[in-house]
C-alpha cells in the first residue's frame, strides 16, 4: 500500500493484473469516493464506492473516509462487499490516501478469510456494527447467515449493547431494506398499534419485549404464526425471556417463536477488543457533524479501554460526544473525557493489582522483539489474549 500511494501509478493496468494475480482488487478512487479505476469487474469507472462498501466507511461520515482524510493508512479493516445481484461477503481491505492523477484514495480487497490471526484483525463493519472482538464477530457471522431469512430473531443484553443497532443492520442487509424499519417499544404500545401493518415488507423491532401484556403476547403469537403481517420480527429485552417465562408473565409458547434464532450480546467491558474500534466510529460520525477534522490521542484510548462502561456503547457514544465539544484541538486528549471515566483511569488499584503482570509481558515482549505472535507463544496465551492485555496495561 505505501508503495502505492508514495509514488507515481505509472501504469493502472500493470498494477492491477499484479493485484489480480494475487487474488486482490485494486480500486483507485477519486475525492468523492467515485471509482476511477477497477483491477477486476467487480466495479466500474464513475460508480461510487459506497455502493459496493457502504457509507459507513466511504460515505461523507464514514469512518475509514476520515482516516484516509487525516493523512493514515489502515491495513486489515473487515467490511461487507455488496454485489449487483444483492449477494455480500465478507472481504478485507488495505487502504492508503493518494494525490496522483485525480486519484485521492486507493484501496486493496481481498477475501477476509486470509486474515488468520484475530489478534491482528482490524474491525468488521456490518451495516453499521463495528466489531472486532470475537463475540461480536460471531453475532456479525450469524446476521450475515440468516438475513435472507424471515425467522423470528431475539436479541438479550444489557441497556445500550446496541440490539437496536444490530436489529438495524439485520433490516439493512436483508431484502426487505426497501421497507420501513419500525422500532416499538412494548412497554407502551397499544394493541392497536401493534395490530396495524407498519412494517409492511419491513422489519418490526419489539424491544423490551418481556414487558408486553399477556392480552398483546396473544396477539403478537398470532401475527407471527398466521402470518398476519408482512414484516419481519426482531424481538429485544434485557435478560432471557425465559425468566419471564417461569414467574408466569410471558407465554412459553411465544418465547420459544422469538427464541428461533436468540443471541445474546455481551456487555461492553467483556469486548474490550471492540472499545477502540467502536469509539474511533463513533468520533468519525461526531467529527463530521461538527465540521472538525478530529482524533484520540494513545493516552486517551487507553483512558477509554481502562473504563468498565456500565452504559455500554451508549455511555461510550455520549463521552465520545461530549470529548468532542470540549476538545479545544483536533485530538482530543484524556482531559477532554466526562469526569467518571477518567477516574476509571486513575484508580490507583489498577496499578497495584497488574504490576506484576505488566513487568512479565513487557520482559517477554523485549525477549521477543514485540513480536506478538512469539510473545504470546512464549507466555501460553493466544494473540488476542496478549492483544487485549496489552491494551488494558497500556503497552500500546
Amino acid at each position: 500500500m505505501s508503495v502505492i500511494a508514495e509514488r507515481p501509478v505509472r501504469d493502472l493496468e500493470a498494477a492491477g493484473s499484479l493485484f489480480t494475480a494475487l487474488g486482490r482488487t485494486l480500486l483507485c478512487l477519486d475525492a468523492a469516493c467515485n471509482i476511477k479505476y477497477c483491477s477486476t469487474p467487480l466495479a466500474r469507472p464513475g460508480q461510487p464506492v459506497t455502493d459496493l462498501l457502504g457509507d459507513e466507511l466511504f460515505g461523507p461520515l464514514g469512518a475509514l473516509r476520515q482516516i484516509l482524510e487525516q493523512g493514515e493508512t489502515r491495513e486489515g479493516w473487515r467490511a461487507i462487499l455488496r454485489g449487483d445481484d444483492g449477494a455480500a461477503r465478507q472481504v478485507s481491505l488495505a487502504a492508503a490516501p493518494c494525490h496522483v492523477d485525480g486519484i485521492r484514495y486507493v484501496v486493496v480487497v481481498r477475501p477476509a478469510e486470509e486474515d488468520l490471526f484475530l489478534g491482528n484483525a482490524a474491525p468488521t463493519f456490518f451495516f453499521g456494527v463495528v466489531a472486532r472482538s470475537p463475540a461480536m464477530l460471531d453475532i456479525v457471522t450469524l446476521l450475515d447467515a440468516v438475513r435472507a431469512t424471515d425467522v423470528p430473531l431475539l436479541l438479550t443484553g444489557e441497556e445500550g449493547t446496541g440490539k437496536k443497532t444490530l436489529a438495524r443492520a439485520l433490516h439493512a442487509a436483508s431484502p426487505r431494506r426497501g421497507g420501513r424499519f419500525v422500532p416499538l417499544d412494548c412497554s407502551v404500545v397499544s394493541a392497536e398499534l401493534l395490530s396495524l401493518d407498519v412494517a409492511r415488507g419491513g422489519t418490526l423491532f419489539l424491544s423490551h419485549v418481556e414487558r408486553l401484556s399477556l392480552t398483546l403476547q396473544a396477539k403478537l403469537l398470532r401475527m407471527i404464526d398466521e402470518h398476519e403481517t408482512d414484516a419481519r420480527i426482531v424481538a429485544a429485552c434485557k435478560t432471557d425471556v425465559r425468566r419471564a417465562v417461569e414467574a408466569g408473565t410471558f407465554r412459553d409458547d411465544l418465547a420459544r417463536r422469538l427464541r428461533t434464532i436468540p443471541i445474546d450480546v455481551p456487555p461492553l467491558r467483556a469486548r474490550a477488543e471492540d472499545v477502540e474500534p467502536l469509539a474511533q466510529h463513533l468520533l468519525a460520525r461526531v467529527a463530521a457533524r461538527h465540521g472538525r477534522a478530529l482524533r484520540l490521542s494513545p493516552d486517551t484510548v487507553r483512558v477509554l479501554l481502562r473504563h468498565t462502561w456500565p452504559g455500554n456503547a451508549r455511555e461510550l457514544e455520549t463521552a465520545i460526544e461530549h470529548a468532542a465539544v470540549v476538545a479545544k484541538s483536533p485530538t482530543i486528549e484524556p482531559d477532554d473525557v466526562p469526569p467518571d471515566v477518567m477516574r476509571s483511569f486513575d484508580d490507583p488499584r489498577f496499578r497495584a493489582t497488574n504490576h506484576g503482570e505488566l513487568q512479565t509481558i513487557r520482559a517477554a515482549l523485549d525477549t521477543h522483539h514485540w513480536n506478538r505472535e512469539a510473545t504470546a507463544r512464549s507466555l501460553g496465551m493466544s494473540r488476542t489474549t496478549l492483544w487485549r492485555k496489552m491494551r488494558e496495561l497500556r503497552l500500546v
